[in-house]
């Protein structure tokens, strides 16, 4: 993109505030955003859409460091139950919204599976659920794996759920990508 995407505007928002704002339901406890600490004008906006922000002393390598963090912050918090849930998306993921992921969360509650993943069109998108006890397994991974491994392996119970809403597969990773965005939250301007 050349420049942060994160703190882009949409509307009258960030990206960042917009994707946190989805998850700002009765269903979802507490929004998390990992940022890298020198990234001010994000934990500014992350922080001032309600998330709490876990700083990263140093540029994450990759997105399962990211994540990781975000959990073991999570984990020294709360301790969650093994059978707690935990969901990811991208901090780009602007076609999110609180219908969606309240749909999910309420999927998230009958469900017995480890991930729920929602569906839409043939494609997995998200966010995308996990329960707790995963959490371990990521830690044993191979540095080289990322977090998607988790669904590819045969002792993981991954439940797909159709969803109908496109935003699961939404994200901006081109300037392309931005413009259609804005068009997008235009109305909110």
């Amino acid at each position: 993109m050349g420049q942060p995407k994160l703190t882009l505007p949409l509307g009258n928002r960030t990206t960042i505030e917009t994707v946190v704002s989805a998850f700002q339901t009765d269903s979802i406890s507490e929004v998390v955003v990992v940022a890298n600490a020198t990234d001010e004008a994000l934990c500014r906006a992350a922080a001032s859409a309600g998330a709490s922000v876990v700083r990263l002393p140093s540029p994450s390598p990759d997105m399962r460091f990211s994540v990781q963090a975000g959990l073991d912050w999570l984990q020294s918090r709360h301790a969650p139950a093994e059978n707690a849930g935990w969901m990811l998306a991208p901090g780009d993921c602007v076609g999110l919204n609180q219908h969606v992921v309240t749909d999910i969360a309420t999927r998230w509650r009958i469900s017995d599976a480890d991930v729920l993943v929602p569906l839409t069109m043939g494609r997995r998108g998200h966010p995308t659920c996990f329960r707790w006890h995963l959490v371990e397994s990521l830690r044993q991974l191979h540095s080289s794996r990322g977090v998607n491994s988790l669904l590819k392996s045969d002792t993981v119970r991954v439940e797909e759920f159709p969803v109908s809403d496109a935003g699961t597969l939404s994200d901006m990773d081109t300037p392309e990508d931005y413009s259609r965005a804005k068009r997008m939250f235009a109305k909110d301007e």
